[in-house]
C-alpha cells in the first residue's frame, strides 16, 4: 500500500518519481525494511524470559507444581510446558514420550509409554527426583487443567505439544480461555497456521535447529555463511506470511538476527544454549528478544545488567501485549 499522503515535492515530476519509488518500497516481496513498518510488531525493549520445562531446571523436577509455582515467584513472563495426551484424551505435563514403568507398577524396569496410561494411573503416580544436590519426594504428575488454576493471571503459558493434534490444543486454550496468555511452539508451520486460523490471538513460534545446516555422512554441516542467510530470507518470509510471530534455532549470529527482525519475527536461541550455568550475555549482545531458558534467575541477572531499566516484563503482562503489542478484546 503507498502512503503518498507523506511525500511532498514541487514539481509534477519530482512529485511522480518519489510517489514511484514509495510504492517500491511498499510492494510485496521488495525490501525486507519496509516488512518492519508494517510488521505490527515494532521490536520493543521488553525481554521475555520463559522458563524450560515449567521452571527451569536447577530448581524443582521438570514439568512439576514446584517448578511452575517457583517460575510464578520470581514473576518470570512464561512457563513453558510439555503437553502429552493420556490414554482417556487428558492432557498432562510430560517432556518424554514415555516414563518409567516403576512408576505405575512397582519393582517393574523399562519404560512405559505415557499415551498408554489411563488418567487415573498417571494421577496416581509419585516418583522422587534429584535436581542439583536436593532430593523431591512424592512428586505428582501435573495436569494441564491444573497448570490453568495455578497460573492464570500470574504467568503465561509458553506451550510445547508433544504429538497432540493441533484441534485439541485449540480445544484446550478456548475452554480456558487463555489465547492472549499463552504462545505455541511447534516444528510444523502447518500445526502453527491451524491455530491461527481458528485463534487469530494466540503467539506462535516456529522451531527450526537444522536451519543453515545439512546432513553428511551422518554428521551436521553448515552451510556457507551467504547461503545461511539466504535460508533465513526464504524462511521469515514463509512465516511472516503464515502469521508466525518467533522463530527459534540454534548457530544464531547477530546477522542472523538481523534478518529475522527485517521481517518482524522475534527470535529466541535454543534451550540446548541455555543450560545451568550458561552465559547469556552473548545472545543479548546479537539481540535476541527472548530465550527459554534452565537458569532463568541467571537470565534476569543478564538482561537487568545489560538491557535498559524497565527490560524485563511486568507481572500481568500477556503474550500478546508483549509479543504483538495490543491487548485482547475479550
Amino acid at each position: 500500500m503507498c502512503n503518498i499522503g507523506l511525500v511532498k515535492s514541487k514539481t509534477p515530476r519530482t512529485w511522480f518519481t518519489i510517489v514511484a519509488a514509495v510504492c517500491l518500497l511498499n510492494a510485496p516481496g521488495s525490501s525486507a525494511v519496509e516488512d518492519v513498518k508494517d510488521s505490527g510488531r515494532p521490536f520493543k525493549d521488553t525481554f521475555i524470559i520463559s522458563a524450560h520445562r515449567a521452571g527451569g531446571r536447577v530448581h524443582a523436577p521438570d514439568n512439576s507444581m514446584p517448578n511452575i509455582l517457583y517460575a510464578i515467584q520470581h514473576q518470570l513472563t512464561a512457563v513453558e510446558v510439555d503437553l502429552r495426551l493420556t490414554r482417556d484424551g487428558d492432557l498432562v505435563l510430560w517432556h518424554d514420550a514415555s516414563l518409567p514403568r516403576k512408576y505405575v507398577e512397582p519393582g517393574a524396569t523399562g519404560r512405559i509409554a505415557v499415551r498408554s496410561l489411563s488418567s487415573d494411573q498417571i494421577r496416581d503416580i509419585r516418583y522422587s527426583a534429584m535436581v542439583g544436590d536436593k532430593l523431591w519426594d512424592d512428586v505428582k504428575v501435573v495436569f494441564a487443567d491444573e497448570l490453568v488454576r495455578a497460573t492464570n493471571g500470574k504467568i503465561n503459558l509458553h506451550i510445547h505439544p508433544k504429538d497432540v493434534l493441533a484441534k485439541r490444543i485449540i480445544e484446550f486454550i478456548c475452554r480456558h480461555k487463555i489465547q492472549e496468555k499463552c504462545m505455541v511452539m511447534q516444528n510444523d508451520v502447518d500445526y502453527l497456521k491451524e491455530i491461527a486460523s481458528a485463534e487469530p490471538d494466540v503467539c506462535l513460534e516456529f522451531t527450526d535447529n537444522t536451519l543453515g545446516r545439512r546432513q553428511i555422512d551422518g554428521g551436521w554441516q553448515w552451510y556457507p555463511t551467504e547461503k545461511q542467510h539466504e535460508l533465513y530470507r526464504q524462511l521469515m518470509k514463509e512465516l511472516k506470511t503464515a502469521r508466525i510471530d518467533a522463530f527459534c534455532t540454534k548457530g544464531l549470529t547477530k546477522e542472523k538476527v538481523a534478518i529475522c527482525h527485517e521481517y518482524g519475527i522475534m527470535v529466541r536461541t535454543s534451550a540446548a544454549h541455555m543450560q545451568p550455568g550458561h552465559k547469556p550475555d552473548r545472545y543479548l549482545e546479537m539481540g535476541v528478544d527472548y530465550a527459554l531458558t534452565d537458569d532463568p534467575i541467571l537470565m534476569k541477572e543478564s538482561v537487568t545488567r545489560l538491557r535498559p531499566d524497565g527490560a524485563l516484563s511486568r507481572p500481568g503482562q500477556t503474550f500478546l501485549e508483549l509479543v504483538r503489542g495490543k491487548k485482547c478484546a475479550r
